[in-house]
């Protein structure tokens, strides 16, 4: 049994005048089973500020939704396409209620939850994908050659909006790039996938010390004296503790660390992240 600590943080990025990032974290399904989620809307889309906040309520609400019986019958595919299902119904209820632009959905969604001793994880869109096992790092980033992410809002509600991005997107490829790193020693794999994959992975809590997801706002940090982006996803995983607030602490002193260097981010980020401990 693991005793399971989850924590998040949302910060407006300085291009933006509104944060359209979000992110929710609990326990769902019994004490000792949490999830974490993170949206992250669309910059050029209307009203997704509150869209991104509805997708990840949506999610929770989906995720309540499955039993355990069921996580534990199904493939991990299988499990995605149900809650993506779930999570399409329940957003476009609440958009229409609300007379919400059709635009105010376009938001990637990542999430991850424990059952027992499994945890899953599903990225709808590009973001960010971090497991620590005490010296051995691994860090996925998924992102588009076109810059712009198949959302759940294509798939689902407008054909015509869909259509529209097949055209304009046709080309588009999704880019899953994986970065591991053991006492040390890097290396990097790329791998080119179709631009409406989905990825899902599912892992032994036991092989987890830290689980954190991210939206793409954390590859936007930019020295602000020669324009360059900053690579600084170790920074991401390196705790001092996991007590309480552990992802708003190492976020903070992350952005307090930049700013005394003239580095910002120009784009909004929203961190979420699990901590295992395993209860002898």
């Amino acid at each position: 049994m693991f005793k399971i600590n989850c924590d998040s943080i949302y910060k407006i990025g300085s291009s933006h005048i509104v944060c359209q990032d979000y992110c929710l974290t609990g326990n769902i399904l019994g004490a000792f089973n949490s999830y974490i989620i993170v949206c992250d809307g669309c910059s050029s889309s209307k009203e997704v500020d509150v869209g991104s906040r509805i997708l990840a309520h949506c999610a929770k609400k989906a995720l309540t939704d499955l039993s355990i019986n069921q996580i534990q019958k199904d493939s991990i595919y299988e499990i995605g396409e149900i809650i993506q299902a779930l999570v399409k119904i329940y957003s476009k209820e609440a958009r229409d209620l609300l007379g919400l632009n059709e635009t105010s959905l376009d938001s990637t969604l990542l999430l991850a939850f424990t059952i027992n001793e499994k945890v899953y994880v599903f990225i709808y869109g590009d973001g960010n994908l971090y497991i620590k096992n005490h010296d051995v790092l691994t860090y996925y980033n998924f992102n588009y050659s076109s810059g712009a992410p198949y959302y759940l809002n294509y798939d689902s509600y407008n054909n015509k909006r869909n259509e529209n991005y097949m055209k304009e997107f046709k080309d588009s490829s999704y880019f899953i790039k994986r970065y591991y790193s053991n006492n040390g020693y890097l290396t990097e794999n790329e791998y080119k996938m179709s631009f409406n994959h989905r990825f899902y992975l599912e892992l032994n809590a036991k092989d987890i010390e830290y689980l954190v997801l991210s939206s793409d706002g954390t590859n936007s940090f930019v020295n602000n004296k020669n324009g360059f982006i900053i690579e600084n996803w170790k920074e991401f995983l390196n705790f001092k503790n996991s007590n309480g607030e552990f992802i708003q602490r190492r976020v903070n002193r992350i952005l307090k660390d930049a700013k005394q260097q003239d580095i910002n981010h120009y784009d909004d980020l929203g961190v979420a992240g699990l901590h295992f401990q395993e209860i002898t």
